[in-house]
């Protein structure tokens, strides 16, 4: 990301493509078998151990963390001011022993008093002085995403002319009851997010409305993404991964994302994933799933459906969000296909269809391991996968990816 705040170009959205349209571009041909490389169990768990030391490290250092940068070999940026007012950037990666890795290795705690770095805790009430007046720039195609109020780009304006986007989300005429539950919904939330997912910022509050101060790192939405341009079996296992560990991250804060779609999904300019959760409702955070919204009803397995006969669905819960992961993934990876896009609205909505019905699947557009892991996803709802078994077994797709592509032919 720069400094002087100046936004990558946006590309336009197509209008994804059918699903039958997708089938009949494909030449169906078998694939040819390709030599594996495998983690082993006892590497992936050091490197899992490592990436969780590592994570926990960044997050106790008050900082503004992981979404500073627009980069998966950085951790966090740290800032210090010398005497003569000039600010120095520092990018550092941090490794599971608590060292840090900036020019060379040392410990963070050694370094912050070495380079006379002082620690402040994030801000998260701003000042309208403190953010830049709004900018000129044109919406991101994105931008209908946000529902809670007018979309506007801003900077956060730091000493000596350097200033970070930022995406403010501007909430007015709202009832009391409104505002309170945004206010106590700003203070629950104000330090969820990882580095995949678009953080909270803050917040500015006046009497008459409430802006939503969000980071500004994404460039173009996933689906875009994969329906401009064939994409890797790598880039989109990458895409996967971090798709996994945004469910993983939800479901160890039990946290369920009531809007969770690839619809959702954008891409920074190093084709990172973040996760959109805020100002998707009226409200900070969604409070319910509507039934009646046929495309919430898309990404939902059966069970949470209302039957006809007045059964009453499964709550949306951690099961379910697996579900919903599974499709995701399948939606990427057939360039954003729209789950059940050729039934009607009554049968996407019932549930007694849904229970039988399958999403299409072109297996030529999967990697090996892939199909076999979506129909894991979209197993009964006692035997689907966590969280966790799903970042693991796509942790090691990805790795079998990266291993396939560097090995001779």
């Amino acid at each position: 990301m720069s400094t002087d705040g100046t936004q990558n170009e946006l590309k336009t959205v197509p209008f994804p493509p059918h699903f039958d349209d997708l089938k009949r571009s494909i030449q169906m041909a078998n694939r040819t078998g390709k030599k594996k490389g495998e983690e082993s169990d006892f590497s992936a768990a050091v490197r899992e151990t490592n990436e969780r030391r590592a994570h926990e490290l960044v997050t106790s250092t008050y900082y503004y963390w992981g979404s500073l940068v627009d980069s998966s070999n950085i951790d966090c940026l740290l800032t210090s001011e010398s005497k003569e007012g000039i600010i120095k950037y520092y990018s550092v990666k941090c490794a599971a022993n608590e060292l840090i890795i900036s020019g060379h290795a040392r410990k963070l705690g050694k370094f912050i008093v070495e380079e006379h770095l002082q620690p402040v805790q994030r801000q998260y009430v701003w000042r309208e002085e403190q953010v830049s007046p709004v900018l000129e720039t044109p919406a991101a195609s994105f931008d209908s995403l946000y529902e809670a109020g007018k979309v506007q780009r801003r900077k956060i304006l730091f000493a000596a002319g350097k200033s970070i986007p930022l995406i403010s989300i501007v909430a007015a005429d709202l009832r009391p009851e409104e505002r309170n539950v945004i206010i106590n919904d700003l203070a629950n939330f104000k330090d969820f997010g990882c580095v995949n997912t678009q953080r909270l910022w803050g917040s500015m509050v006046s009497d008459t409305q409430i802006t939503v101060l969000l980071e500004n790192t994404a460039v173009e939405s996933l689906s875009n993404y994969v329906t401009t341009e064939n994409r890797s079996s790598a880039k989109l296992l990458k895409l996967a991964r971090q798709m996994a560990t945004v469910v993983d991250f939800f479901e160890r804060l039990k946290f369920i994302h009531k809007k969770l779609s690839i619809d959702v999904c954008l891409l920074t300019a190093n084709e990172n994933l973040k996760v959109v959760v805020f100002c998707l409702s009226t409200g900070l955070i969604p409070k319910r799933i509507y039934m009646d919204d046929v495309e919430r009803c898309r990404w939902m397995p059966w069970e949470c459906l209302k039957g006809y006969d007045g059964s009453e669905p499964d709550p949306y819960d951690q099961p379910a969000v697996i579900w919903t992961l599974g499709t995701m993934v399948w939606s990427m990876f057939h360039r954003a296909a729209i789950p059940f896009e050729n039934e009607t609205v009554a049968e996407i909505r019932s549930r007694a269809y849904r229970k039988d019905a399958t999403l299409d699947i072109i297996e030529e557009l999967l990697p090996n391991g892939v199909l076999e892991l979506l129909q894991s996803c979209w197993a009964e709802r006692s035997k689907r996968p966590s969280s966790r078994a799903v970042l693991k077994a796509l942790k090691k797709l990805e790795q079998q990816s990266v291993t396939e592509k560097s090995s001779p032919s």
